[in-house]
């Protein structure tokens, strides 16, 4: 492109000097037009009447490609993409599988769509259960500070400003981890092995239902010593009534 530069600077006395001047100028606005378009016109295109930029600018993520732009106006959605990022450069270096997750993560969802101005969300939940809350796919803060408190009492989610009509309101619930899970109560083994596998000695629960089952078996076996002497003596006793064939 020309460069704009002047060629007698001050000197100008001659209309030639002045003349050759205008020319540098026209050349350079000459070289500045493109398409057919003046200046003015090439700048109409990304600026408006205002002076704000309004650019026929658009980009994307495309799924084999990468991050595309393309400038300008087009008649379809698939021609004049540039790739500036291909796609393989913004994956990175592939994970580790490190085990399976028995269940999924996530459950109980539920989906509300909101009234306008709602903020009470109904949805059953316990005081330990860890919540994740969206509105139209945008992941939400807990806390009065924030953007929702929830109630295990009450089972709701409040929002501590309304909602929009139309708004989606999705809510999860997050698994436990196993370390975590909530003790599941059996009664498949009796009490007595339980202990087994605890200190008799540090454990007083275990200690004193040892005791207790200990109290029982001697119970038990000072009844049936006392049913055993009461039928040998009742044997004795009927032997001694009945005569014997020799005395008759």
């Amino acid at each position: 492109m020309t460069r704009l530069r002047q060629q007698y600077p001050q000197n100008y006395g001659s209309s030639g000097n002045i003349s050759t001047e205008f020319e540098n100028i026209t050349r350079y606005i000459n070289a500045a037009e493109l398409g057919d378009k003046t200046v003015g016109e090439l700048l109409s295109t990304i600026f408006d009447t205002n002076g704000t930029w309004s650019g026929p600018v658009e980009m994307r993520l495309d799924s084999s490609a990468g991050i595309q732009y393309r400038v300008g106006s087009y008649s379809d959605t698939s021609t004049g993409w540039t790739t500036i990022v291909a796609l393989s450069e913004l994956k990175g270096a592939d994970g580790t599988t490190v085990g399976t997750i028995g269940a999924p993560i996530l459950h109980s969802r539920a989906d509300t769509v909101a009234t306008s101005g709602q903020t009470v969300i109904p949805y059953a939940h316990e005081s330990t259960d860890e919540l994740l809350v969206y509105v139209n796919g945008i992941l939400k803060r807990t806390g009065a500070s924030h953007d929702y408190q929830s109630s295990a009492t009450a089972n709701t989610v409040t929002f501590n400003s309304g909602l929009t009509a139309g708004d989606l309101v999705t809510i999860y619930k997050i698994r436990l981890p196993q370390s975590q899970a909530l003790p599941v109560k059996t009664r498949s083994q009796p009490l007595l092995r339980t202990c087994s596998t605890l200190s008799m000695t540090r454990t007083p629960f275990c200690r004193s239902t040892r005791t207790a089952f200990s109290s029982e078996r001697a119970a038990l076996s000072t009844t049936l010593q006392a049913q055993q002497t009461t039928v040998s003596r009742s044997t004795v006793q009927s032997h001694q009534a009945t005569p014997s064939p020799s005395s008759q």
